[in-house]
C-alpha cells in the first residue's frame, strides 16, 4: 500500500490517533496511515468533509462499522476503534503492510502455480468469514485485496450490507461494475452469490493481469457482463472449473464461498476458516513492491546509524521541535539559527541527515518535525518527551526570553532578575537538556548582572562603614593629640575635630531619608568627635526622627499609593497591577491585576481590606485580601464625555461608609462618595471642602454659592430627618444669612441671626436689627 504525504486540509489528528500519510481515497472517504500512543500502526478511514453532514452517507458509514465488527479476522483487516458521532466520522482498523493485489500485479507479474492457488484460498476464506457473519461485501475487487506479510487480506466494507437487504437507500448500484454480478444490473439484490462472482473475476485477474470484463465504457462493461463468458483456460486445472462455476450468469449455479473453500483445500468434509487462513499464509506477490516501513522503524533505523557522538545532538535537535501545551506534546517550529547553535558543526551535519531522512522538514524560515505522527510512531522520541515534559515547558520559556534579549540588542533591562533568575539557575543546574549559545550567554549575562548589582551594594555599604570607622578613628586621634599637644596644638586639633564632626554630621543628614540607622550612627560619631552645633543638631534630628527604617516602592512610576490604617501595609497601584508590601520587611504580601493601565489615586479603608482606586472618571472598590472588584461608580457628577482625569486625593470616612474625593478642576472640587450606593451624595451647591465625623453620622461641608458657608449635614438616618424639618441652618462667613430666620428656626439660631450686623431684618419674622456685626463663624448645626 503506497503512502502519499498529507495534503493541505487533511487532519493531523483524529481522537487519540495522529495521522502520518494518505493511503488511498474513494468516493466515500479517505484512508490514512495513523499511530496511537503505543506506536501501533493503524489504518484510519474518514468520511469526506463535504459528506460528513449527509445523513444517508453517515448511515452507510455506520452500516460499514456494524458489518465489519461482525466479521472474524480470518484473512480480513480487524476493526480496532471507531467514532461515528463526531465531526469527522471514522473507522480505525488493523494496518496491513503490503500493496494491493492490483499494484502487486502491475509492479511484478501475474500469479501462477501454488501462489495463485494460495491467493484463491485466502480470498475464499475471507468471503466465507464475511458470509458466515451474515454480511455481503458487494465491492470485492483487486484494490480491496491487500498482500500482507501473513497472506492476502480483504478490506473495505464501505458498501457492505446485511444479507437480504435491498440496494442503497437512494436506489443506486453500489460497487465497481467490472466486478459486479450480472443479476445486479437487472434489479436483483446483492446476495453472497454476487461476492462469489467477484471472487472468480479477482482470481482470473491475478492469473492474467487483466480485468475479465474490461471495456471502454460502462455500458460496454455491462454488456460484456451479461453476454460474454471470459476465457478461463489460462488457469490451472484445479482452479479452472471453480472459476468457471463462480462466473456463471445464473446465481443459483454458483457454489457458495464455503463450498469453494472446501474444494480448494481438497477436503471431503467440512473446511474450517483457520485451515483456509493457514493455507493462504505466506503468499507473496511475484516480484511486487515492498511495503513502506513504519514511520517509527524509519526513525529508529536512522538513529541506530548515527555515530554515538551525534545521537545526543539528534536528541537535542528533535526535542527543540516539540512543545508541551495543556499537558499534550505538539510540534513546534524552530528557527535554523536556534538549532545550529546547539552543537555548531555537529548540529548542521545531524540536521542535514534528519532532513534527508524526512524526519524533519523546512517550513518557511523554520524547521519542523516531518510528521506530527512521529511523536507517537517513534517510541524513543515519545519516551524522551514524556521524561522531560516539565523541563520542556521551562526550556521554552527560557528560550523565548533569551531570543527576546538577543533581538532587543542584549540590553541589561531584558535580563532575568530576582526569583526568575534563581529559578532559571536551579533549572539549568538540574536539567540534562542542552542550552544553545544564545541561551547560555543569556543565563550567564543575567548571573553576571546580578553579581554586579550585589557588588555595588556591598561597595556602598563598605564605603559608609569605612567612613564611619575613619570618622571614629579621626576623632580618637584628635582626642589623643589634643591631650599631648600644647595650647596651639590643642586648638588646631580641636579645629580639625570640629571640621571632621561637621563633615560626619553632614553625611548623617544626607543619609537620614534613605538610611535612618546609619544616619543615627554617624550623628553619634560626629557628636563624639566634637560637640559642634551641627553634631548636636544631627543627634537631635535622629532622636526626633520617627522613621526607623526606609522602604522604597519597587515600582517608582506608580502614582497610586496608600497606607493601611495600622501603618503596616503599603499599597502601590499602577501599570495594570496592585501590589501590597509589608512595610517592616519590604516583601510583597499580595498582588493582583485587572485595574487598567491609566494612573490612579488610591486610599485604604479603615477595615484594612477595602481599597479605593480612582482614575479615568471612575472610582472602583477592590478587596485587597481576595483581589476582587467590589463595585464602581463615577467620582464627579456631571463629568464631561471623555473625562479621564483622576482626583488629587481620596479619604475614607472614620466609619468607612463614605469617601471624600478632592480634585482641582479649574478650582477646588470636593465630593462625598457613598460607599454603599457606589455614587456621589447629592450636593446642594459647590462643595469646596468636607469632613466626616466619627461614626459617619455627620459631615461638615463648605458650600460656595454667592458666599462660602459651612453646613453640618446628618448622614444616613439624619438625612431623612433633615428633609422633614427644612433646609440646614447655616452661618454666613460674610456676615449675612442666606435666608431670613423663620419660626421653624431654633431659638439660638434666631438670637444669632439678630446679632449678625450685616443681615437686614426680614418682614414677618420678628427679627430685630443687630446692634453690632457678629464675627464670621464656621459653626454649624444639623437641621434636625
Amino acid at each position: 500500500m503506497t503512502a502519499d504525504p498529507l495534503r493541505p486540509g487533511d487532519p493531523s489528528r483524529l481522537g487519540r490517533y495522529r495521522l502520518a500519510s494518505r493511503l488511498g481515497s474513494g468516493g466515500q472517504g479517505v484512508v490514512y496511515e495513523g499511530y496511537d500512543e503505543a506506536a501501533n500502526r493503524v489504518a484510519v478511514k474518514v468520511l469526506h468533509a463535504y459528506l460528513s453532514g449527509d445523513s444517508p452517507l453517515r448511515r452507510r458509514f455506520t452500516r460499514e462499522v456494524t458489518a465489519a465488527r461482525q466479521v472474524a479476522s480470518f484473512c480480513t483487516a480487524r476493526i480496532l476503534d471507531h467514532d461515528l458521532e463526531g465531526e469527522r466520522p471514522h473507522i480505525v482498523s488493523e494496518f496491513v503492510p503490503g500493496p494491493s493485489l492490483r499494484a502487486a500485479v502491475a509492479e511484478g507479474a501475474p500469479f501462477s502455480g501454488d501462489p495463485l492457488h494460495r491467493l484463491a484460498v485466502g480470498v475464499a476464506t475471507a468471503l466465507a468469514t464475511i458470509h458466515q457473519a451474515g454480511v455481503v461485501h458487494r465491492d470485492l475487487k483487486p484494490e480491496n485485496v491487500l498482500m500482507g506479510p501473513d497472506g492476502p487480506r480483504v478490506i473495505d466494507f464501505g458498501i457492505a450490507r446485511a444479507a437480504g437487504l435491498s440496494m442503497t437507500s437512494t436506489g443506486e448500484l453500489a460497487g465497481t461494475p467490472m466486478y459486479m454480478a450480472p443479476e445486479l444490473f437487472s434489479g436483483g439484490r446483492a446476495e453472497p452469490a454476487a461476492d462469489v462472482f467477484a471472487w472468480g473475476s479477482v482470481v482470473l485477474f491475478a492469473a492474467t493481469g487483466r480485468d475479465a470484463f474490461t471495456a471502454p465504457t460502462t455500458v460496454a462493461v455491462i454488456n460484456r457482463l451479461l453476454n460474454h463468458d471470459p476465457d478461463v483456460d489460462v488457469l490451472p486445472e484445479g482452479l479452472r472449473e471453480l472459476v468457471r462455476a463462480a462466473l456463471a450468469k445464473d446465481p443459483a449455479a454458483r457454489p457458495s464461498a464455503q463450498r469453494l473453500l472446501l474444494r480448494l483445500l481438497g477436503g471431503g468434509g467440512r473446511a474450517t476458516l483457520a485451515e483456509g487462513a493457514e493455507a493462504a499464509a505466506g503468499v507473496r506477490p511475484p516480484g511486487g513492491p515492498a511495503a513502506d516501513p513504519a514511520l517509527g522503524a524509519v526513525a529508529e533505523r536512522f538513529y541506530a546509524g548515527l555515530p554515538a557522538s551525534e545521537r545526543e545532538v539528534a536528541r537535542d535537535l528533535l526535542l527543540r521541535l516539540v512543545d508541551v501545551r495543556d499537558g499534550d506534546e505538539v510540534p513546534r517550529t524552530a528557527t535554523l539559527d536556534e538549532l545550529i547553535e546547539v552543537r555548531h558543526e555537529a548540529a548542521e551535519r545531524v540536521l542535514a541527515a534528519l532532513e534527508e531522512a524526512t524526519l524533519v522538514r523546512r517550513q518557511g524560515d523554520g524547521i519542523v518535525i516531518g510528521s506530527a505522527a512521529l511523536l507517537y510512531a517513534w517510541p524513543r522520541l515519545h519516551e524522551w518527551v514524556t521524561g522531560d515534559r516539565d523541563a520542556l515547558g521551562r526550556h521554552r520559556e527560557l528560550g523565548e526570553a533569551a531570543r527576546r534579549w538577543a533581538r532587543g540588542g542584549r540590553r541589561s533591562e531584558d535580563l532575568l532578575r530576582g526569583t526568575a533568575l534563581r529559578h532559571a539557575l536551579e533549572w539549568t543546574a538540574a536539567t540534562h537538556l542542552t542550552l544553545n549559545t544564545t541561551e547560555r550567554e543569556f543565563v550567564e549575562a543575567s548571573r553576571a548582572g546580578s553579581a554586579r548589582q550585589s557588588r555595588l551594594r556591598r561597595l556602598v555599604t563598605t564605603g559608609v562603614a569605612v567612613l564611619l570607622v575613619a570618622s571614629l578613628t579621626a576623632g580618637a586621634l584628635a582626642w589623643q593629640q589634643s591631650l599631648r599637644s600644647d595650647e596651639a596644638g590643642r586648638r588646631l586639633a580641636e579645629e580639625r575635630a570640629q571640621a571632621a564632626a561637621r563633615r560626619v554630621a553632614l553625611q548623617a543628614d544626607a543619609l537620614r531619608a534613605t538610611d535612618p540607622v546609619k544616619a543615627m550612627l554617624l550623628s553619634v560619631a560626629a557628636y563624639r568627635i566634637a560637640q559642634v552645633p551641627e553634631a548636636r543638631s544631627a543627634v537631635l534630628s535622629s532622636l526626633a526622627q520617627q522613621e526607623q527604617s526606609v522602604f522604597t516602592d519597587p515600582a517608582p512610576a506608580n502614582e497610586g499609593r496608600a497606607l493601611s490604617p495600622d501603618g503596616r501595609t503599603l499599597v502601590s497601584a499602577g501599570a495594570g497591577r496592585v501590589t501590597a508590601y509589608d512595610v517592616a520587611t519590604g516583601r510583597p504580601v499580595r498582588t493582583f491585576g485587572g485595574i487598567g493601565e491609566a494612573p490612579v489615586t488610591a486610599a485604604m479603608g479603615p477595615d484594612g481590606d477595602t481599597l479605593a482606586l480612582a482614575g479615568g472618571g471612575r472610582l472602583e472598590l477592590w478587596s485587597l485580601r481576595t483581589g476582587r472588584r467590589l463595585g464602581e461608580g463615577g467620582w464627579m457628577s456631571g463629568a464631561p464625555a471623555g473625562h479621564d482625569s483622576r482626583p488629587a486625593s481620596l479619604e475614607f470616612s472614620p466609619g468607612g461608609g463614605y469617601i471624600v474625593v478632592r480634585a482641582n478642576l479649574g478650582g477646588p472640587y470636593v465630593g462625598l462618595w457613598n460607599v454603599a450606593r457606589r455614587a456621589l451624595e447629592k450636593q446642594d451647591g459647590y462643595v469646596s471642602n468636607a469632613r466626616v465625623g466619627p461614626g459617619d453620622r455627620f459631615a461638615a461641608l463648605e458650600i460656595t454659592e454667592e458666599r462660602t458657608v459651612t453646613a453640618l449635614r446628618a448622614l444616613r438616618q439624619g438625612a431623612e430627618r433633615r428633609r422633614a424639618s427644612g433646609s440646614p441652618a447655616v452661618v454666613c462667613r460674610g456676615g449675612s444669612w442666606p435666608s431670613a430666620p423663620t419660626a421653624r428656626w431654633p431659638p439660638w439660631a434666631r438670637r444669632r441671626a439678630r446679632r449678625c450686623g450685616a443681615c437686614p431684618p426680614a418682614s414677618g419674622t420678628g427679627a430685630a436689627s443687630p446692634a453690632r456685626p457678629a464675627k464670621p463663624s464656621s459653626a454649624a448645626t444639623a437641621a434636625s
